[in-house]
C-alpha cells in the first residue's frame, strides 16, 4: 500500500506514466476517492488517500520530505517502459542500466515522491 495526498491524481499519473490499469476505485459516500487498486501488469498495488484514519498512519513522501520505502516491479520490456515514463515527465532517479546481477533496471519518483524501481530481474 502507498499513501497519496491526492489519490485520484496519483491514479491518473501512474496509469499514464507507467501504463498501469485501475482495476477498482473505492469512494466515500460523497464520491471522493479513498483508494484505488492498480494492476502493474503482473501484480497489484493498493493506493490509499483520504483521512488520517484511512491512511493507517502512512504519509506521502511529499508531506514527509523523505521516502520510507519503494516498490519494485518486474517487466519484460524495461526500455520501452522507461521511455514511456520519460515521455510522461517522470523524474528519473536512477538511469536505465544493466546491473551486475543481469537485471535491466531504472528508478523513478512518482507524482508525490514515491520511489518505483522497474526491472527485468526474476528469481532463479
Amino acid at each position: 500500500m502507498l499513501f497519496y495526498n491526492d489519490v485520484a491524481a496519483a491514479q491518473e499519473w501512474l496509469c499514464t506514466a507507467f501504463g498501469f490499469e485501475a482495476t477498482a476505485v473505492h469512494r466515500d459516500p460523497d464520491g471522493a476517492v479513498l483508494g484505488v487498486e492498480i494492476d502493474t501488469g503482473g501484480g497489484r498495488v493498493m493506493l490509499l488517500g483520504g483521512s488520517d484514519e484511512a491512511a493507517l498512519g502512512m504519509r506521502s513522501p511529499s508531506a514527509l520530505g523523505a521516502m520510507t520505502g519503494g516498490v519494485y516491479v518486474t517487466l519484460a520490456d524495461v526500455d520501452t517502459h522507461h521511455d514511456r515514463a520519460v515521455q510522461a515527465g517522470a523524474t528519473i532517479a536512477m538511469p536505465i542500466q544493466t546491473m551486475p546481477y543481469g537485471s535491466r533496471e531504472y528508478g523513478v519518483l512518482d507524482c508525490e515522491g514515491h520511489y518505483w524501481s522497474f526491472g527485468s530481474y526474476t528469481l532463479v
